[in-house]
């Protein structure tokens, strides 16, 4: 494992891939393990969650680490999103959650901990040699194919929208590429929030005050070539906007 975290590291540092020589993890703990080296060897601070569910029921999630965060509207390097981009729904943390006497948290428990909303992009970047179709535990222990996220505006007032149904567009470079209604995998995306929540708890984690909890993606993966111009709207929220550069040109403004 300590050979795969420091692969991991040299991947990200480098902008590269994982070689042949790094198969499959023996255990899905094996790829948490991986996580937490990769957080402890980059000495980065969580920024976010990222959480999913699988085709066959298993909730899998990683940190979003906080040397790729982006604000709307900033030059964003095609290599943190090598994968595409997503446009998600997210939420800021509050405060952590109270510890339960019961089993498990639900939607009445997560909600007084969340504080504003905002409509966020984001971004992939697989360091593993097959992407997305590596083995589960590889996946995991490469933080999911996180390459970070951009932040739109935040909303304080979202508690009386309909999540579950809310309009959503996305353009590239004034082109329309998706008009829909809904889309989140869960249908309400605080359900993923709910998700986390509990998946961490059975880790004997839990998530921090200002950190970003992502709800997964409304609309499919999409890709951007450099000096497009990217721009999602969720009904009710800021856009949220960004330009795919090469990586000298990159900001975080």
């Amino acid at each position: 494992m300590r050979e795969l975290a420091e692969a991991l590291v040299r991947a990200r540092r480098c902008d590269g891939r994982l070689t042949a020589g790094f198969g499959e993890l023996p255990s899905i703990e094996q790829g948490y393990a991986v996580q937490d080296r990769v957080q402890a060897l980059l000495r980065r601070r969580i920024a976010g969650w990222k959480v999913a569910r699988t085709p066959d029921g298993e909730v899998i999630s990683a940190p979003i680490l906080d040397d790729a965060v982006f604000k709307s509207g900033a030059n964003v390097p095609l290599k943190t999103l090598s994968h595409g981009f997503e446009c998600e729904l997210a939420f800021e943390v509050k405060h952590r959650l109270p510890v339960l006497s019961r089993t498990e948290y639900v939607i009445d428990d997560v909600l007084p901990a969340l504080g504003e909303a905002l409509a966020v992009f984001e971004l992939l970047s697989c360091r593993t040699e097959q992407g997305f179709q590596s083995p589960r535990a590889l996946l995991i222990a490469d933080n999911l194919g996180s390459g970070g996220i951009v932040l739109g505006a935040p909303r304080a007032d979202w508690h009386s929208l309909d999540l579950e149904h809310i309009g959503i567009s996305l353009s590239i470079d004034g082109q329309a590429i998706v008009e829909k209604r809904g889309g989140n995998p869960l249908g309400n995306p605080l359900q993923p929030i709910v998700l986390l929540a509990n998946h961490l708890a059975r880790r004997g984690l839990f998530w921090d005050a200002g950190q970003i909890i992502m709800s997964g993606a409304f609309a499919g993966v999409h890709h951007a070539k450099a000096g497009q111009c990217v721009e999602a709207r969720f009904e009710g929220f800021a856009p949220v906007t960004m330009f795919a550069v090469a990586v000298q040109h990159a900001n975080q403004g």
